[in-house]
């Protein structure tokens, strides 16, 4: 019985120790690294109401053609993987 008590200790040692690790890396990494400042660059959104509507009309027409074309117009405007995030919101 002694022995099934010891390695229900252990486990719980090692999970406390498993999480205090992960979470001590989690705060260092953060701390290392911490999150750019947002953004104060205006940048022009596209209609997402044409965006929507050229999806829907033209059978071969992409999120990545219309973010091509976005681009055209606005050099300065967002990358494609905001595009997307976006018009998905």
């Amino acid at each position: 019985m002694i022995s099934g008590a010891a390695s229900t200790a252990s486990g719980t040692a090692s999970a406390i120790f498993a999480f205090s690790t992960a979470n001590f890396t989690r705060r260092r990494a953060c701390s290392l690294f911490p999150p750019p400042p947002p953004s104060r660059v205006r940048r022009p959104e596209p209609d997402w109401g044409e965006v929507h509507q050229e999806l829907q009309r033209h059978k071969g027409v992409t999120l990545k053609l219309l973010w091509l074309e976005y681009r055209a117009v606005q050099p300065n405007g967002y990358q494609y993987s905001w595009f997307c995030e976006r018009y998905k919101a």
